[in-house]
């Protein structure tokens, strides 16, 4: 037998040779990432919610990297600002002056890391500065993707069990009160009735949660 064939000919016809398992699972917005990415993402689902989740776990955990990253699925990117070269970025980079003039802190990375978050994952610790704040924000924004996901992974570890579906995981991210995860579902049951939940809908939910935009 001859190993590592280009193709496996069938008659007259060659069938190509399949490409990287990842593409299998489809994942929404998955073509804006590289293999290992999609690879890690399902991994994190995988031992967060199991076998027969992850697929739509990881489907929700893309669209909420999506729309913090407005697109650009970089561990770089900072709230409010334009992506730039990471080589260039700077801890004055996460400063926010606010329209009162006081200063605070931009949140930066996959699922936008704020203070309130960096904590949780014991990467640092209250009262010790903006400097420290900041320092630690820019080795976020330093450390690439995949690895970043890591620390995704350990910010939804200790909420596991309370994320039930793909519209929790964006909850979790925006510590959003009981009542709009209510609204969301209702707005579900409302649009699809008996119909399976799909990603054009799974988008438009998280869409219109970020910009406040649910109402009945």
């Amino acid at each position: 037998m001859v190993e590592n064939m280009a193709a496996v000919v069938v008659g007259t016809q060659a069938l190509a040779p399949k490409t990287c398992f990842c593409e299998n699972y489809d994942l929404i917005w998955g073509n804006k990432v590289n293999c290992d990415f999609r690879k890690k993402v399902v991994e994190i689902c995988n031992e967060l919610w199991g076998e027969s989740r992850k697929v739509e776990m990881a489907n929700g955990l893309m669209a909420v990297m999506n729309v913090e990253t407005a697109g650009s699925f970089k561990a770089h990117q900072i709230m409010g600002r334009a992506l730039k070269d990471v080589n260039q970025l700077t801890k004055d980079d996460f400063w926010l002056t606010k329209s009162d003039g006081t200063k605070t802190s931009r949140a930066v990375g996959l699922i936008q890391f704020t203070q309130t978050a960096l904590v949780q994952i014991g990467e640092f610790t209250n009262g010790t500065g903006f400097d420290k704040l900041h320092e630690v924000k820019l080795r976020f924004a330093k450390m690439g993707e995949v690895a970043q996901l890591d620390y995704v992974k350990k910010y939804f570890q200790p909420a596991k069990d309370k994320i039930k579906t793909a519209e929790d995981i964006y909850l979790q991210v925006l510590h959003q009160a009981v009542l709009v995860k209510k609204k969301i579902m209702f707005y579900i049951l409302k649009e699809q009735k008996n119909t399976d939940k799909t990603k054009v809908l799974m988008k438009k939910i998280i869409v219109m949660v970020k910009y406040n935009a649910l109402k009945f």
